[in-house]
Order: structure tokens, then sequence, then C-alpha cells
């Protein structure tokens, strides 16, 4: 007969062995989001970089288009 409680102590330690695995999956969730901030800020720069350069471009061609 196994010895009262051994079934509890066996199911923690696969619990704790599988702790890691679990904090791995929750680390590569945060790390996909982290990813997806700075693709989204660089993106926001890119289309204001953009945005603001063509406005520029835009007058300068406008005052090369008015001096012919």
């Amino acid at each position: 007969m196994a010895a009262p409680g051994r079934d509890s102590l066996v199911s923690a330690l696969v619990a704790l062995r599988r702790l890691p695995l679990a904090a791995a999956k929750c680390a590569r969730g945060s790390v996909a989001i982290e990813y997806g901030l700075i693709g989204g800020i660089v993106s926001i720069a890119i289309i204001a970089g953009a945005v603001a350069l063509g406005s520029t471009l835009g007058s300068y061609f406008q005052s090369f288009a008015d001096y012919f």
C-alpha cells in the first residue's frame, strides 16, 4: 500500500517540474508584446517622418514650379 499523502507529494513535484515551462511560455508572450509595441512606435515614427518629408518636398517642388 502507498504511504498516505504520497500522491499529493508526487503531484506537487510534477507541478514544480512544469513551473519553468509555464514561466517560459509567459515570458514568450511578454516578449511578443514588447516587440509589438516597439514595432508600433517605429511605424509611427516612420509615418510622421514621411508626412513631414512629404510636405517639405511638396513646398519645395511647388516653389520650383512657380519659378518656371
